[in-house]
């Protein structure tokens, strides 16, 4: 987990999004596969460790390979778990990632 967080944060830091392929390559420590369970897990985790801390949903960073630029189902779920309400995911998902990018581009802490 922690390494994924820290290439989420360095991608962030660039205001830049990662696809779930892009990502999962760049993972050393474990093998993971853009459609498996345990990177969801993962990345799930993730992001409610940083909602726990104060700090935006980090994995709004991680979008689709192809089509549209979005998060898959799965980010909107974890955020209705962590206790999020919306209406309109994309809204949701464009307000998350700016919050991101604006947090992580004056530094965001560790």
């Amino acid at each position: 987990m922690r390494e994924v967080r820290e290439i989420l944060v360095d991608v962030a830091r660039r205001r830049d999004v990662i696809n779930y392929t892009q990502l999962t390559k760049r993972v050393t420590s474990y093998p993971l596969r853009p459609d498996g369970h345990d990177f969801h897990a993962v990345l799930g985790r993730v992001s409610l460790d940083e909602h726990e801390e104060g700090r935006p949903l980090l994995t709004a960073l991680v979008v689709y390979k192809s089509g549209e630029m979005s998060s898959g189902s799965g980010f909107f779920e974890m955020a209705k778990t962590g206790g999020f309400t919306f209406r309109d995911p994309d809204v949701f998902w464009l307000a998350e990632l700016n919050r991101v990018w604006d947090y992580w581009r004056g530094g965001g802490g560790r």
